[in-house]
């Protein structure tokens, strides 16, 4: 047996007796009956039973619940629904009660945070985790902790039977609340910081989760019967070729034809990765609820989550639904930077990493947005306050939102702001 699989096990051994210890403890996020109004959504996405209050507060936080009570939920009445930097400060954790968390309290808090999912809204789910963890305290410490690792994997051990628990309620919005932590879970364990990702390989780190889900060493590779039971994570993209294209006025840029790849928990409770040209039904449906539930936003009618194309690809290169190119950096040769008063529509916005509003050639632009229309001070006559755009959100749907509504629009303590050019 590898040094590794000796210290992971020794480790489990040692957990195990811990929970056996105090008796463990089980998550049962049962989604109570309640009156719930009927939602339609343009293009047929869903019409599902939206959960009120009570039972939203209820699924969030659960009997054995042990991390931080937010005060406000999405989905609630008092949720800020069009602003995101209010949806981060309603969900901040003060930092007095963070750092006196145990580490295992910050952990079930950050499972549940409940705009971790913003992470697949960049196009580099890297940067994506940087960004949160720079405006949210409770991940900016828990990824101090020594026993960080530690604690995801006790944390899996107590759950295990909640892990694989499947809801089956058939309603996209009480699975989506159900699931959630299970998917937050997901995502941190897949993080380099979680250290269960060895050099870089993504097996390792299911090969350890695999350990506690079916109490043994399990091969990955193995030929068992299995099936397909529910998506769990999107984690990374695979390049399968790169090419040159041009935006309409003929400026060069560098492009990637991508695929997917995604963690399914089997019906032998095996995660496992598979590998697809574009994302999953599953995988989109997943991201179409979690941005409606956080931003009140579904995708536009027929442009779901994709890999095929990103926003600056959709916003300089094509708009058509046929486009398959991802574009990282763009061209602004031969069109002309303007302020927002002078943007015409069909323009182009840029949100950029600014610090300070001190936008250099340096900054770097992290997201493009084709501009819809303009928004006019209700007062001041001719002035534009706002715009309605359209844009592609990572590798998340086609959304059309104004510039606060969108997971790129933060003005924190920090001075950092999401300032933007403009380009007719």
């Amino acid at each position: 047996m590898s040094r590794k699989w000796k210290r992971t096990l020794s480790f489990l051994l040692f957990i195990f007796l811990c929970v056996a210890a105090i008796g463990g403890y089980t998550t049962n996020p049962l989604v109570k009956n309640a009156k719930a109004e009927k939602k339609h959504i343009d293009g047929d996405w869903f019409d599902d039973e939206i959960p009120d209050d009570e039972t939203i507060t209820d699924i969030y936080f659960p009997a054995d619940y042990i991390g931080y009570q937010y005060p406000v939920l999405p989905g609630t009445s008092s949720w800020p629904y069009g602003n995101h930097q209010d949806m981060v400060d309603v969900c901040q954790i003060p930092k007095e009660i963070v750092e006196n968390m145990s580490t295992l309290e910050l952990l079930e808090s950050v499972l549940i945070y409940p705009l971790l999912g913003d992470v697949d809204a960049y196009d580099d789910r890297t940067y994506g985790f940087e960004r949160i963890k720079n405006s949210f305290y409770g991940l900016e410490e828990l990824l101090k902790r020594s026993d960080f690792t530690d604690s995801l994997l006790y944390w899996l051990i107590a759950h295990r039977e909640y892990f694989l628990s499947q809801p089956g309620t058939g309603n996209a919005f009480f699975d989506y609340y159900y699931n959630n932590s299970k998917m937050n879970f997901m995502r941190l364990a897949l993080m380099e910081e979680a250290g269960l990702v060895v050099d870089g390989v993504y097996e390792s780190a299911l090969s350890t989760l695999n350990s506690i889900l079916s109490n043994e060493e399990t091969d990955l590779e193995n030929t068992r019967d299995y099936t397909l039971v529910s998506f769990q994570s999107y984690y990374a993209d695979q390049v399968e070729s790169t090419t040159s294209v041009t935006t309409p006025r003929y400026g060069p840029m560098s492009a990637n034809i991508l695929s997917a790849w995604e963690v399914w928990l089997c019906s032998d409770n095996v995660l496992r990765p598979f590998h697809f040209s574009d994302l999953t039904a599953d995988a989109k449906s997943s991201m179409a609820t979690y941005f409606y539930t956080q931003y009140g936003l579904y995708p536009d009618s027929g442009r779901p989550a994709t890999v095929k194309y990103n926003c600056h690809s959709y916003a300089w290169y094509s708009t058509a639904a046929t486009n398959t190119y991802w574009i990282d950096t763009f061209n602004t040769l031969n069109y002309t930077e303007v302020s927002i008063q002078s943007v015409n529509v069909g323009g182009i916005a840029v949100f950029c990493e600014s610090y300070a509003g001190n936008i250099t050639p340096q900054t770097v632009r992290k997201h493009s947005a084709i501009v819809l229309g303009k928004i006019y001070h209700p007062v001041q006559t001719g002035i534009v306050i706002d715009l309605s755009l359209r844009s592609k959100w990572g590798r998340g749907g086609l959304y059309t939102h104004q510039f606060a509504n969108c997971p790129y629009y933060y003005y924190d303590s920090t001075n950092y702001v999401s300032d933007r050019l403009y380009y007719n």
